[in-house]
């Protein structure tokens, strides 16, 4: 039986194995390690499960080889680690040649560390006390950065308040519980990154009094009454009147009196309704109302 299942011709070299029966034969090319598929040149080999082996990879069907010096463990004791063998003594530290074998240890580029030089060697230093950070212990980063998870290194630059499972602002370098610790102020509920502000007590709440008002605002008061213009007032010069338009005659305003006597009424009509030249005159301002509003004018 061929194991290529091709056809002997007449002449034709062929390979039989007197383990694998008398009834199985190879061409010559076809006689190979079924492992890493080497020939057979010599035509040592080894039948095992149907298989043909070279010499070494019949021995690790029977036996581990040791992944640091290649040799076959045929001791009674071994190490696995990381899916493969080692000799006992092999299995140690790779700097400080301490032995792994149940111990701790630390697999770093496929090689075996101790705790200790693991530490000394590959540790990242906390930005905030300047020790290593152990294996053994919490670590936070962020961005680069490096710090013992604890209250006492992963905490506010400013108000030294622990940030461990609380937001944190990054800035300068520095982490701060605020914006306002960020500035160097005393921290407030409103502006702490992922905190909502404190709501004040009913009690508080109903004892608040309004704001008071900006120095820029003007409260409006009820205007003063209106000048009453007499009878008995005589007319002024032309060259006192105060009154005056813009591009015409001003508007006097008065209050008639209550009662009712004609003289008094036409001496107050010439009053009211008397003219003056636009040299003599100056602007005399709207009078207010209850609902109007007020600005400041310039004199």
């Amino acid at each position: 039986v061929l194991w290529c299942e091709e056809r002997l011709a007449t002449g034709d070299m062929s390979v039989f194995a007197t383990r694998a029966g008398p009834n199985s034969c190879w061409h010559p090319a076809c006689f190979v390690c079924s492992v890493c598929q080497e020939l057979l040149v010599d035509l040592i080999y080894f039948h095992r499960e149907n298989k043909l082996y070279c010499g070494r990879h019949h021995a690790e069907t029977l036996k581990p080889r040791c992944s640091a010096c290649d040799e076959i463990i045929l001791a009674d004791e071994c190490t696995e680690a990381e899916g493969r063998a080692w000799h006992m003594k092999h299995f140690a530290c790779l700097e400080c040649d301490q032995q792994l074998g149940g111990q701790r240890y630390i697999m770093r580029d496929g090689r075996p560390y101790c705790l200790t030089c693991f530490d000394a060697m590959f540790a990242e230093y906390c930005d905030s006390c300047g020790e290593p950070i152990g294996v053994d212990h919490g670590q936070m980063s962020h961005e680069g950065q490096h710090w013992h998870a604890t209250e006492k290194c992963f905490c506010c630059h400013n108000c030294r308040a622990s940030l461990l499972g609380r937001p944190f602002l990054p800035r300068r370098g520095s982490i701060y519980c605020s914006i306002a610790c960020s500035k160097g102020e005393p921290p407030t509920p409103s502006d702490s990154p992922g905190q909502r502000p404190r709501p004040r007590p009913p009690s508080e709440a109903g004892s608040s009094t309004p704001p008071t008002p900006p120095d820029n605002t003007l409260s409006l008061t009820r205007p003063e009454p209106l000048v009453e213009l007499r009878t008995d007032i005589l007319p002024l010069p032309e060259e006192v009147i105060g009154f005056s338009a813009v591009d015409e005659a001003t508007r006097m305003y008065y209050k008639p009196p209550s009662d009712d006597r004609s003289g008094e009424r036409e001496s107050q009509r010439r009053i009211g309704t008397r003219k003056f030249p636009p040299s003599q005159l100056r602007a005399l301002p709207p009078i207010p109302t209850e609902h109007s509003s007020l600005s400041p004018t310039s004199s």
